[in-house]
């Protein structure tokens, strides 16, 4: 199992898309078959953009990097990284309902 906690910020340009960095508390548990098991804290880094093509759709791109704290297995040092880019379609059928709730 793996959780994360952070927080975005951004810049908005050209009134459709979001340029944004983030940063994220991570952690991740972990078992081998030999029945050694350890619990990862990390830190996460991202960088983001997303834009409108439409009212209720948007495409987005991310990469994010996460660091794991160092551990030794076996007396071989892991200094596991994770690396991950993600392309999203979203979309949000519910943009402008509330417009007119003056």
């Amino acid at each position: 199992p793996t959780w994360c906690a952070g927080g975005r910020a951004g810049l908005a340009f050209s009134s459709k898309s979001l340029l944004y960095l983030g940063y994220a508390y991570q952690q991740a548990d972990f078992d081998t078959s030999q029945g050694f098991g350890q619990t990862l804290d990390g830190q996460m880094l991202l960088v983001g953009l997303e834009t409108f093509l439409t009212p209720q759709l948007t495409l987005g791109a991310e990469y994010s990097y996460t660091m794991f704290d160092s551990f030794n297995i076996g007396g071989i040092n892991v200094d596991p990284d994770v690396h991950a880019f993600k392309l999203r379609l979203n979309w949000r059928p519910l943009t402008g309902l509330f417009n007119n709730l003056n």
